[in-house]
């Protein structure tokens, strides 16, 4: 039967020609598959090379497939091209079609394989690279994969102008009005094992597009620190390029959009003091830290997760580790992935932090919990290493919206303690702190001199709201069942006398940590708002009343404070529960305050049932303070 597939009518001497090319290109093709085939069974080699250091079996499966990847690319090429040029040698033409879809499929397969015979050929430099072992001995097993343990992205300030070393000598003379210390991103990741390389990131900008972004490991500074097979990876960006989102490796991702040259964050939420004491302590003190319900750091951050929706900012008040004081057993990343990353997970993730360094967190060797975990994770610059026993943290300015600044300071060094014969602490902190000569320096009342004069320096010149967050309360009691009394602890002893020798009334709001309650009033009738919320986990303090109300008696509005308490509280108000606080930006740009409670629901005993305040300065956007329906 005559072929009914339409072909041009060429003469025979035209056949002749065609078929003495396509036998030209059949040995040329020939002649290249040959080495293609044998570098493919090159493959075969790594796989023995990795039997032979027992490596691991999925490193043999990926050299298996990938052996099998090449030669049946290399195959379906070949049988593609060999039968276009049998069916030129047949009839001595070709249809259009038929050669275009040969070359397209000999082209994919072709590709696959070459970028799969790349790879191996990578596999196979590394094997190389690998000594041979004496007979009678395995080989080590190198670990390849790199496991992001944990990711958050904080705040950190890059512009020098709006940092300040703390000291009263060369206050500045530079204007720093708002929208000068806008802040920056730093993307942060803990990888393991501790020699991997960092793994990037992708950062989403809100005008569209995205951008890959290296991130870089954070030096150990401290040779003799071991803090285990993980690194801390590093990256910034600054928020003026509008980021929206940064997707990390592990497919998870931050949100990240806050407009910080507007409007600022939708909702905050401060909290502090979240480690756990463990059961190597004082009997007061000592907390199970595998009992949730004993330690329910995990359940603060859940019920806040909660609480929060896009564009939120969290601070953290320091006192992220405890253990028995002076051993230092949990500075490690055991420690702190136990004590701090963990729990925090789910509220890492909800958007970038602030990081404050607590008394906890220090580096005063013997006393300290963590001399150097805080650095390693949380600080912002790589030049403060615990260079000295006494050292403090830089001051620095984060505008945080239009009509905000959030200025972070150093307070974990600022603190005076009793001698052992002293009947309470309160009574040599307030009236001997920092004079007992006994008592060698590291802590004198000087530090809380020097670090609220960079917070005054700071403090913006165009009127415009003003918080401070630190670890210490200017204004801090406890109940000391020894005493059966209020006393002032020696963290807010030289704090409480270096505030009244010179207030920052001009601040509008103090948010700290360390009193391991909730604990708010104003400083006297022109100060700003303090507010501790030291209740993140740790074992709460005892209640002033040891009964159901739990309110502290504090001295009344407007009265002189008693000797040894400190400043003046006018609207007192506690209350003994873990938690968080709340501030959600009002329509107006103020925001209300809550404190919320380990349920989720707000929790205030000295207020009206809603658990707001409202402040009596007319340009002040931050808080509803205590002024006008505390009771």
């Amino acid at each position: 039967m005559a072929d009914e597939t339409p072909y041009p009518q060429l003469s025979e001497d035209d056949r002749e020609k065609n078929r003495n090319v396509a036998t030209f290109v059949l040995i040329v093709f020939l002649l290249l598959l040959i080495p293609l085939l044998v570098f493919s069974f090159c493959g075969v080699r790594s796989l023995q090379d990795f039997e032979k250091y027992l490596y691991a079996l999925n490193a043999v499966a990926r050299v298996g497939v990938d052996v099998v990847t090449r030669l049946s690319g290399v195959l379906l090429a070949a049988l593609g091209t060999v039968g276009l040029v049998l069916d030129v040698l047949r009839r001595g033409t070709f249809e259009a079609v038929n050669l275009r879809n040969s070359l397209l499929a000999s082209g994919a397969t072709l590709g696959l394989a070459g970028a799969s015979f790349v790879e191996s050929t990578a596999i196979d430099k590394a094997d190389q690279a690998i000594p041979d072992q004496p007979p009678g001995l395995v080989a080590a097993v190198t670990p390849t994969k790199t496991t992001i343990e944990a990711n958050w992205v904080q705040l950190v300030q890059s512009n020098a102008d709006c940092i300040r070393v703390p000291s009263t000598a060369f206050p500045s003379t530079k204007a720093l009005d708002i929208g000068k210390c806008l802040p920056v991103f730093s993307i942060r990741e803990v990888v393991s094992p501790a020699n991997v390389v960092c793994p990037s990131v992708t950062v989403e900008f809100v005008s569209g597009g995205s951008k890959e972004l290296r991130l870089d490991p954070r030096q150990v500074k401290e040779k003799l620190w071991k803090p285990g097979d993980v690194q801390v990876c590093a990256g910034e960006i600054a928020s003026g390029f509008n980021p929206s989102r940064v997707n990390f490796s592990n497919r998870t991702s931050i949100p990240i959009g806050i407009d910080f040259a507007a409007e600022g964050p939708r909702q905050v939420v401060a909290l502090g003091d979240s480690g756990c004491r463990g059961l190597n302590n004082k009997p007061k003190n000592q907390q199970d830290c595998d009992n949730t319900n004993v330690w329910p750091f995990a359940f603060v951050a859940g019920a806040a997760r909660k609480s929060l929706q896009d564009g939120p900012l969290v601070i953290h008040l320091g006192d992220f580790v405890y253990g028995e004081k002076g051993r230092l057993e949990n500075d490690n990343w055991n420690g702190w992935n136990d004590q701090f990353f963990k729990p925090a997970k789910i509220l890492l993730g909800a958007g970038p932090w602030v990081m404050v360094r607590g008394n906890h967190d220090h580096c005063l060797p013997g006393v300290s919990d963590s001399l150097y975990g805080f650095y390693w994770f949380f600080g912002t610059n790589e030049k403060d290493w615990c260079n000295s026993p006494t050292e403090v943290l830089p001051t620095y300015a984060l505008d945080i919206a239009k009509n905000t600044r959030l200025i972070v300071a150093d307070s974990s060094t600022v603190f005076c303690y009793a001698p052992e014969n002293a009947r309470n602490e309160s009574s040599y902190a307030m009236d001997l702190c920092g004079k007992d000569p006994t008592k060698p320096a590291p802590r004198p009342p000087q530090s809380a001199v020097d670090m609220l004069a960079s917070v005054r320096d700071l403090m913006p010149t165009n009127g415009v709201q003003a918080i401070l967050a630190t670890h210490v309360p200017v204004f801090g009691v406890e109940w000391d069942n020894d005493a059966k009394g209020l006393v002032t602890p020696g963290s807010s002893a030289a704090m409480a006398q270096a505030w009244l020798d010179k207030p920052i009334n001009e601040l509008d709001t103090i948010l700290s940590g360390d009193r391991h309650q909730f604990l708010s009033g104003k400083l006297g009738p022109d100060g700003p708002l303090q507010m501790a919320i030291g209740t993140g986990g740790v074992k709460l303090d005892y209640s002033v009343t040891q009964g159901a109300t739990k309110v502290f008696r504090l001295p009344p509005p407007g009265s002189a404070p008693a000797p040894d308490l400190g400043p003046a509280i006018d609207k007192p108000c506690e209350y003994l529960n873990h938690g968080f606080l709340l501030a959600t930006r009002q329509d107006l740009g103020q925001y209300e305050f809550q404190f919320v409670a380990i349920d989720g629901e707000p929790r205030i005993s000295c207020s009206a049932p809603n658990p707001s305040w409202t402040r009596a300065k007319e340009d002040s956007g931050l808080a509803k303070a205590a002024d006008d329906k505390s009771g």
